[in-house]
């Protein structure tokens, strides 16, 4: 027991310390948070049937037996390639995002539960001198969202379930200065800041004989960055004009709304097909108000607004689980819309539909523990970036051009019975 806390406090501290990756949803939502889930393609709304529900659809936290823990993380290895007068690619950089349930009845008919994990994160991270250095050089938006659940179990096959959502974010965005009209060296922008925000999620599971329904709804997420910290390392021919100074923006994470039904085909093989909406509308600019004027007289502005105009949009997911003696093998498939209209696209994510290939395994070597094992390659194809986004740029230097991403990820969890 000492060591299962042990390791349980372990994956906590991790969860803290490395929730920061996009790689698994259209946009910067994260969708890692159980291994059984990962394994099929995030189809697992109307099954819900381990500690991640709090996360999935805490309505099946109701039909959990029994306290248990399940904690876990997944190794992402991604890629963003650029295609346009040179062939370029991000940085490579392992991250390592984890999960954490605890979860319990308290009488025959309530449970109660608590999860931490990443859902937002964005790490984009380009050579200092690539082509597009001048409009982004590091991205990262890195968040802990911390669950606190309860589900009511209405009747023997309808459960309903809720969830108060606190987030922490943290902000680092850099990019390279251009001043070659005034025949100046490069200058360096750095803008950090960090904010809490505050939301819901609820569910509805209902069982009837083979089939299970699933409904879950996670709500907006209000951020705003009021004391960011704006360096800026410039020649000092200019650097009067780009002082150190404070700014203000606000973000707004996306409402999410799920939908799943999942057929027990056999004695052992389920389906599940799930159809998720994501509200990306939300995010329809980047702005950030400075404290203090930026640039030379006569061009000295207070506010850098860059359009976004994210659309909603929707992701088809399909997963599929055979249960065998003493393991369960488990596959999925996804097609997730991408919420960027090419005039607005960025190399801060460049991001167009993506299809997500998963695979795995569960074993229960003993009824009081079970391992899971979820492998996921997640891809685009080439979508173009053909716009006027910092119009100030000379043309060379907008990295116009076309992008696709390729994503890598191996998500290990561990599920403990009391």
């Amino acid at each position: 027991m000492t060591l299962i806390a042990s390791l349980l406090g372990l994956i906590l501290g991790l969860v803290m310390t490395f929730s920061s990756k996009d790689v698994s949803a259209a946009g910067f939502v994260n969708l890692l948070q159980g291994a059984e889930a990962v394994a099929q393609a995030n189809a697992f709304v109307a099954q819900a049937d381990n500690p991640s529900a709090v996360f999935y659809n805490p309505a099946g936290l109701a039909f959990l037996e029994g306290p248990q823990a399940y904690a876990g993380l997944s190794l992402v290895a991604s890629k963003v390639e650029y295609q346009g007068l040179n062939k370029e690619e991000t940085v490579d950089r392992l991250q390592a995002p984890p999960f954490l349930y605890l979860s319990t009845p308290l009488n025959s008919r309530i449970a109660g539960a608590v999860g931490a994990y990443s859902l937002y994160g964005l790490a984009t991270v380009w050579d200092s001198n690539w082509t597009g250095r001048y409009v982004t050089t590091y991205s990262r938006l890195r968040t802990m969202v911390t669950n606190p659940t309860v589900a009511v179990k209405l009747r023997d096959n309808l459960s309903f379930g809720a969830g108060f959502n606190i987030v922490y974010a943290d902000l680092n965005l850099q990019r390279r200065l251009w001043f070659g009209s005034l025949g100046l060296a490069d200058g360096h922008q750095k803008l950090t800041g960090d904010d809490w925000g505050y939301g819901y999620n609820l569910g509805l599971l209902y069982h009837w004989g083979a089939m299970s329904l699933g409904l879950s709804y996670r709500s907006k997420v209000h951020l705003r960055f009021k004391e960011a910290e704006a360096r800026f390392y410039v020649p000092s021919a200019v650097k009067a004009y780009y002082p150190d100074t404070r700014a203000t923006g606000r973000l707004t994470l996306p409402p999410m709304l799920s939908a799943g039904l999942a057929l027990k085909l056999t004695s052992r093989l389920r389906m599940e097909f799930d159809l998720s909406w994501t509200g990306w509308s939300t995010y329809e600019e980047m702005k950030i108000i400075f404290s203090d004027p930026l640039g030379p007289p006569g061009k000295s502005t207070r506010v850098f607004i860059q359009p976004k105009d994210w659309q909603d949009v929707l992701a088809y997911r399909l997963g599929v689980r055979y249960q065998a003696d003493g393991y369960t093998l488990m596959a999925g498939y996804c097609l997730d819309q991408g919420p960027a209209p090419s005039k607005y696209r960025d190399p801060q994510l460049p991001d167009s539909n993506r299809r997500i290939l998963a695979l795995g395994i569960t074993a229960s070597p003993r009824a009081d523990f079970r391992f899971s094992l979820a492998y996921n390659y997640i891809f685009t194809r080439w979508a173009p970036k053909q716009n006027q986004v910092l119009s100030s740029l000379p043309e060379p230097l907008k990295a116009n051009g076309d992008y696709r991403i390729r994503v890598h990820l191996l998500t290990v969890g561990l599920h403990f019975f009391f």
